[in-house]
This record gives C-alpha cells, sequence and structure tokens, in this order.
C-alpha cells in the first residue's frame, strides 16, 4: 500500500507512523512524499525520525550503533532516517535525557535554517529577471518559492518553542533563544513582496487584487507580531 503525506514536522510524522503501525501497517519505505507500507500484526513495531550522518545514507559506525542496541534502519532520505524498534522489546526513544534531546533539536533547527537560505537564494535568483524583464514564469517561481521560505521560518519557530521548553523546564535562562522579532520581520516583508508582485503584473485581475490585499493584511500582522515580540524582548 502507497500513502502521499507532506509533513514538515517529524514529531507529527512520528505520531503518524505509529498510529498507522497499530492500525496493522508497517512502513517499508518513502520517496518523495509517498509512503509504501506492508501489512503485519498491529502494533509490531515502534517508529521514531532520526537525523543521519549523511545524505541519503548512513554511516556503517551509525547502522553498527541502531543494530547493536536492537533498532532498525527502515530507510533514508535526505537528511532523515526512519528508524523501528519492536514493540515487546520495550518502549523505543531515541533521546532519553534533556542534553540528547536539546542536541537533536539543535541539528534540526540548523538545518531548517540552511534550508530556509537556500530558499532565499533561490528566490533572489528570480525576482531579477522577474522585475527586470517582466518573466511570468520568474514570478511564479518567486511565489512558489516564498512558500517554502515561509514554512520553513514557520518550522524554526515550532523548533525554538521546544528548545525552549526544555530549557524552562532545566530551569536555565531562555532569553538568548526566544521567538526572535527577525523571523516575524522576515515573513512580513515575503507577504509584502508577494503582494507587490502580484499588483505590478496581475493589477487588471480583480481576484489579483483582492490577493494583494489579503497579504498586504497579512504582512500587518507579522510586522506587528515582530514590533511585540521584541518590546516584549526589552521589558524583560
Amino acid at each position: 500500500m502507497k500513502k502521499f503525506r507532506m509533513y514538515w514536522d517529524t514529531v507529527k510524522e512520528t505520531e503518524w507512523l505509529n498510529s498507522m503501525a497499530r492500525e496493522g501497517w508497517n512502513v517499508t519505505g518513502f520517496n518523495m512524499g509517498f509512503y509504501t507500507f506492508e501489512k503485519c500484526e498491529p502494533g509490531e513495531y515502534q517508529y521514531q525520525i532520526d537525523t543521519s550522518d549523511g545524505l541519503w545514507k548512513c554511516s556503517k559506525k551509525y547502522r553498527d550503533f541502531m543494530e547493536s542496541v536492537g533498532v532498525e534502519i527502515v530507510c533514508c532520505w535526505g537528511v532523515w532516517v526512519v528508524l523501528r524498534k519492536k514493540t515487546a522489546d520495550g518502549n523505543f526513544e531515541l533521546y532519553s535525557d534533556d542534553e540528547s534531546k536539546l542536541d537533536h533539536l539543535y541539528k534540526i533547527l540548523n538545518i531548517y535554517k540552511i534550508v530556509m537560505l537556500i530558499e532565499i537564494g533561490c528566490m533572489s535568483i528570480n525576482l531579477y529577471p522577474a522585475f527586470a524583464h517582466n518573466s511570468k514564469m520568474n514570478i511564479f517561481a518567486s511565489l512558489f518559492i516564498s512558500i517554502f521560505v515561509i514554512l520553513f521560518g514557520y518550522m524554526i519557530n515550532i523548533t525554538k518553542g521546544r528548545i525552549n521548553r526544555i530549557l524552562e523546564n532545566k530551569g536555565e535562562n531562555v532569553s538568548s533563544i526566544q521567538k526572535n522579532p527577525r523571523v516575524a520581520l522576515s515573513v512580513g516583508w515575503l507577504f509584502l513582496m508577494c503582494a507587490y508582485i502580484l499588483n505590478r503584473f496581475f493589477s487588471e485581475y480583480l481576484v489579483m487584487n483582492i490577493i494583494c490585499i489579503i497579504l498586504g493584511l497579512t504582512a500587518a500582522v507579522f510586522f506587528g507580531l515582530s514590533i511585540r515580540t521584541a518590546t516584549k524582548k526589552k521589558s524583560e
């Protein structure tokens, strides 16, 4: 059986894979959003998603370690690796202490940041021909890529929140990694830029004008959020 899902949050993805396993479906592979499942005994395996030590592969050291603790590598895709362990062998938790959880989350945070920077670079490359040559292909490419920039910005914020909660539980100061007002400011500028592009090239269409207004209002919300966050940080 194959199922298509697009997950940006590995926590949500892990929950879904485990719910499928409890229903009697074990994942055997993944590629470009398509998950392959095989029928099994309900609850036979528990799943976790980890960051691999390579792209589309895991080193022999990583594989040997997982094998030594009774964990099976299902598949690798990009920087992610899907792992499973028999439920009969006990609860499956990759990172049980705060320090290992923080190391894992910081690694994920850096991955999101790198991908977001790459996406911003790709979007910038498309902006010049979009403005200079009125290239509709580059306009749509810029708008399409901006969606992913926003998504990864959102995941950066989610991951920072998880890091904050662990640090708060440890009684540590979290002011250094509080929600960054620059993230909200950047997202606001993205929405504003999208509104400007649509208004410049597609202003003759009523639907596009409505979309521009919505994007402009959304940008204003994010600008306000960035000011509020910055003010809150200063007061603390």
